[in-house]
Parts: C-alpha cells; sequence; structure tokens
C-alpha cells in the first residue's frame, strides 16, 4: 500500500538556485573566506550562474530528481545580467529579463526565444518548467531616475509577454528601485493578470534575515505593515531570508502576521516559506527549496526533507490565507543567539546576541496543539486542517544554553481532527495524541515515511481509546528512520481505514 499520490502536486513549489549557486562557486575551488558572506558573497554566487554550472556535471538542475515534476526551477540573481557586476554602482544594470548571452550562449534567439529554449531543457530534465527572479525596476533605472508610468507599463507588458510566448511559469520578484513600493507590485500583478493569467508573481518586502524591532515582524515597522499591504493583493508572498539558528522562529512568525491579515477576491492568498519546508507543509504553505545534495562538504543537508514536505503536498496542497481561519497562540516565547565571527552569512550579526520571539504555536482550520511534559521548553507547533480534509502537525526545535538547538521531546495534543483522512506528522515527539471527530476503536492504521512507497500496518504500535490516538515518538522516528544516511528529521504520513 503507498499512502503518497502518484501524480506530481499542484501546488507552485520551487528549488531556487541561489544557496546552489554559492555551494558551486565552492566545489570549483573558491578558498576566498568572504566567498559566502555579505554582498561579497551574492557578488560570487551571481557569477556562477551560467549554462555549464545549471546544465553540467552534477549541475544545479540536476538536483531533486525524485520530486522535480513538482517544482519550478527558480533562476535567481545573475540569469540576466552581465558578469562582473557590482550592484552597489550598477544597480541599474538589473531588470532586463534578457537571458544573457555570454552566460547561456546555447540558447539562442529573440528574448522569447531564448526563454522558451531553456525553459523546454529544464522540463527535458523533469522539472514542471522554468521560474524567473525579477529585480523590482527596469533596466536603466536609478532612484532619481525612473520611466514615467506609461513607459513602464510597456516595457512590463513586453516582458509579460516574452514569459507568455515562452511558458514561463513564475516570477520571483525581489530586490530593485521599487522593492517596497506596493503600487509597482500592484502594477506587475494586474498586468500579468491581464496578458497571462497563468503566471505566478510572488512578491515579497526585502529585509532583514532576523526581525527587528521587538525581535518580532509585528513591531518592525515599516516592514509590518508594507508584508501586510503587498500581500493583500499578491497570489503569493515570500516570507524572505531568514538565518540558522532562527529560521523556524522567525518565519513562524512571519507566517503567523499574514495570516491573520486581508486577502483581495482575486489573489491566491499564498504565502511561500522558503527553505523551511516542514513549517511550509504543515501550515499549507507554499516551498522555495534552497537546499541542494551537490555540497561536498556536507553531502546528505538533510535532503529527505523536501522530498517528505513536497510529496504530503500532493495530499494537502497549499491553500490561501483566507480559506481557513488562523489562530495565534497568546504566549509568545523568546530564544536567544550569539553569533560567532564569520558564522553566517549576514556579516551585521557577527559577534552579536540576537534575541528573536515567536508564538508558541499556529493553526489553521483546527485548534492549536498543546504541549506537556516538557522540561525547559516546549517545542514551537504548528498545524493545519487542509481544504481536502487532510490534517498535518510540526514541531520546530528551540535554543537552549551552550549553543545548543534541538525539539523538546514532550506530549503534544491535537485535536479536531477528522478519522477518516490522512494526517501528516513532521519533527519530533515524545508523544503524540490526536483526539478524532468520532470513535476510531477498531480500525487499523497504517504509516508511511513520506519519502518512501510502501505503507505499514502500526495498528498494534499505538494506542487507541475511543476517539483518541496515541502513537510514540520513538516510532515515529523508526518509520522514518528507513534512510539512515541523512540527518533529516522526521516526517510520517498515517491514514485510518
Amino acid at each position: 500500500m503507498n499512502l503518497i499520490p502518484p501524480k506530481y502536486g499542484t501546488t507552485p513549489n520551487y528549488f531556487c538556485t541561489w544557496d546552489a549557486q554559492h555551494t558551486y562557486n565552492k566545489n570549483v575551488g573558491n578558498t576566498d573566506p568572504l566567498a559566502h558572506v555579505g554582498d561579497q558573497g551574492a557578488s560570487y554566487a551571481r557569477e556562477s550562474l551560467n549554462e555549464n554550472s545549471l546544465f553540467g556535471k552534477n549541475g544545479i538542475a540536476l538536483q531533486h530528481k525524485e520530486i522535480r515534476g513538482d517544482l519550478f526551477l527558480v533562476l535567481d540573481d545573475g540569469w540576466d545580467v552581465p558578469y562582473g557586476l557590482n550592484p552597489s554602482i550598477q544597480r541599474h544594470e538589473f531588470g532586463s529579463l534578457l537571458l544573457n548571452e555570454d552566460r547561456f550562449p546555447s540558447f539562442a534567439g529573440n528574448p522569447a526565444e531564448r526563454l522558451r529554449k531553456i525553459n523546454e531543457k529544464v522540463k527535458e530534465l523533469g522539472w514542471r518548467g522554468i521560474g524567473l527572479w525579477v529585480a523590482s525596476q527596469a533596466r536603466g533605472e536609478h532612484d532619481d531616475k525612473k520611466l514615467p508610468l506609461e513607459e513602464a507599463e510597456v516595457y512590463w507588458r513586453e516582458r509579460v509577454i516574452w514569459s507568455r510566448e515562452a511558458g514561463i511559469p513564475y516570477w520571483k520578484v525581489d530586490w530593485g528601485v521599487y522593492a517596497t513600493d506596493p503600487a509597482f507590485r500592484e502594477m506587475l500583478t494586474k498586468i500579468g493578470k491581464e496578458l497571462y493569467p497563468e503566471l505566478l508573481i510572488e512578491h515579497c518586502v526585502c529585509m532583514n534575515p532576523y526581525n527587528k524591532g521587538k525581535g518580532r515582524i509585528s513591531t518592525w515597522e515599516p516592514q509590518a505593515s508594507l508584508c501586510k499591504e503587498i500581500f493583500y493583493f499578491s497570489d503569493v508572498f515570500r516570507s524572505y531570508d531568514v538565518i540558522n539558528p532562527f529560521g523556524p522562529m522567525v518565519t513562524m512568525d512571519r507566517v503567523a502576521h499574514l495570516l491573520t491579515s486581508t486577502v483581495a477576491d482575486d489573489a491566491l492568498g499564498l504565502i511561500n516559506c522558503e527553505d523551511q519546508v516542514y513549517l511550509g507543509a504543515a501550515l499549507g504553505c507554499t516551498l522555495g527549496i534552497m537546499r541542494a545534495s551537490m555540497d561536498r562538504e556536507n553531502p546528505s543537508n538533510k535532503m529527505n526533507e523536501p522530498i517528505r514536505a513536497v510529496k504530503w503536498q500532493r495530499i494537502a496542497p497549499a491553500f490561501g490565507a483566507e480559506k481557513a481561519k488562523t489562530y495565534v497562540s497568546d504566549e509568545i516565547v523568546y530564544d536567544s543567539w550569539f553569533f560567532e565571527h564569520g558564522e553566517t552569512w549576514a556579516a551585521e550579526v557577527h559577534s552579536k546576541e540576537v534575541k528573536q520571539g515567536s508564538p508558541l504555536a499556529v493553526s489553521r482550520g483546527i485548534s492549536l496543539p498543546i504541549a506537556t511534559g516538557f522540561k525547559e521548553k516546549a517545542p514551537f507547533m504548528a498545524a493545519a486542517r487542509n481544504p481536502t480534509g487532510a490534517v498535518s502537525i510540526v514541531t520546530l526545535p528551540r535554543i537552549f544554553a551552550e549553543r545548543r538547538v534541538e525539539t523538546p521531546l514532550c506530549n503534544i495534543l491535537l485535536e479536531e481532527c477528522p478519522a477518516d483522512c490522512p494526517i501528516g506528522i513532521f519533527g519530533y515527539y515524545g508523544q503524540l495524541t490526536l483526539g478524532f471527530d468520532k470513535t476510531v476503536n477498531g480500525k487499523k492504521i497504517y504509516a508511511q515515511d513520506l519519502a518512501c512507497d510502501t505503507a505499514v500496518d502500526i495498528t498494534k504500535d499505538v494506542t487507541v481509546d475511543d476517539t483518541r490516538l496515541t502513537i510514540c515518538g520513538s516510532l515515529i522516528r523508526k518509520i522514518s528512520g528507513s534512510l539512515a544516511d541523512d540527518k533529516s528529521e522526521p516526517g510520517i504520513v498515517i491514514l485510518l481505514v
């Protein structure tokens, strides 16, 4: 028995090349200690994106074979600019949407033909299609030299048409002259819907990889208000970059902030969690996967986690913010981390202690999960009941003294589960108790690692008491432990029949 549909999913998830561009740069022998830090690191990554790094031996486009059909391949910063640019003095060179001829010489023709050819190439490799990183400006624009509105609309209409003719399905709109200009971003969205409704345009608010203010997005202005203003008309909104070990909690805080805002009637209202794949899967958000197996120093890189998250979304696709009621815990918790010099790509936090806060739990369409029996701290938790009926839950790590980052093993309770729908379980547990809408006595219980294709009968290994089922965390780890060479956290699906 296989509990996972074999058909590829429809959620607009993607694999973004940005981190892989860094990795490729490292793999070809760049030993510069600044190669992965700050603007310098970004310049190195930008330089490494080309035809060879994408399609050559162990190339970027050869990643994620098992789930390529579920994913767009997003070409990140660098695909449409010449080599050797310095954004601090040459930012006006960004925003052309012209596949650079020096980087990609094999894809000749007019602008739409070049895009169509590279799109066909990645489809031949099994991907859903190419996505494009897009600077939020026209090429040639400066802060003090902007196109008149009519000229700007002509410029962007032409580029939407190029994408339509090339079959490009996704734009990831990022930094640029209009990075924080809602009017510009709304103009792009309206042009896209008019000329090419199939094109998904992802927006964001460019911000630090941690929350300033008082350590929470809601206290950080103008970012907090801008996020809600731009999210209102967005089909997809990206929660933006984060740094470990704060990635899960900062992303959850930002997502909770967005989920409690309003969305226009004609907007999909999807939230992209970037590479926080288990959080995205559990909360019904889209994924912007960054990790790749080409890193020689970290060959596993938890590569089974994106497989599990993406396959879960074949069962429970991502859904818009207003498709279910959001519940946010009143309990706000804070964790701190001292960043050693050179520890992270964000040079601004080197040799500093950073404190961040987040709601302890967030849920959509289902009651908040409850943690008991923990010693020092409860884990972060998120859960959702998908419009399909499927239920998902995740536990996320906390930061402890002595630079220890782990998910506390404790007892988690999740009520209001439908008894006849799949349940996705991500992360670590002492034990997990699920409360159902009717008795589950006499049911058979099947479980399956979401990275595998065969379910096992665990009926005798769990405890059932009328409307409640309890499964030990050790059993969840065992079911999800068949791929021992990977350090991924557990991710399974269970079904009662």
